[in-house]
């Protein structure tokens, strides 16, 4: 069931006619919750809905759907962490490789696509922290050498 084009049809109704779409999308979404095993999602026969408890509806539906150990693809990843799909699979890499610095737990069958669970995205969030710039520093102007006087010239 694709609870986001349901949410983006209840965003686009008509005032008008809004609490019979979103009536009908509770229905609609209790035959399909009866048949694909969450009773918790089943409701009564509704003729009619707030656009806003349907919301609420469809959220908590996204919510007990959803697969807690599902895989995800890097570039999902990469934009759950706020990294380029570049950034995260240079750190993968480097996890490979035991370099030091950022680690990140995945999972990669041969040369397969890289995977990730979100349990271990949210252990890479708690363990990295990020890195404080730190002040550039004026060095002091070089030394003269073999009789070349620096200050005379743009260095």
């Amino acid at each position: 069931m694709n609870f986001q084009k349901l949410l983006t049809d209840l965003d686009g109704c008509p005032d008008g006619c809004a609490d019979e779409y979103a009536a009908g999308i509770v229905n609609e979404v209790s035959r399909w919750a009866a048949a694909a095993g969450y009773p918790d999602l089943v409701r009564e026969y509704t003729p009619a809905a707030s656009r806003i408890e349907v919301m609420k509806f469809l959220a908590a539906c996204v919510e007990q759907t959803e697969e807690p150990d599902a895989m995800i693809d890097l570039a999902t990843a990469a934009k759950l962490l706020g990294y380029k799909p570049a950034g995260l699979r240079k750190i993968v890499a480097a996890t490979k490789a035991g370099k030091p610095g950022p680690t990140i737990q995945y999972a990669q069958v041969g040369k397969g696509p890289i995977r990730f669970r979100r349990q271990w995205l949210d252990d890479f969030i708690n363990v990295v922290r990020p890195v404080k710039a730190r002040p550039k520093v004026k060095h002091p102007p070089a030394e003269s050498k073999h009789g070349f006087d620096n200050h005379l010239y743009n260095i």
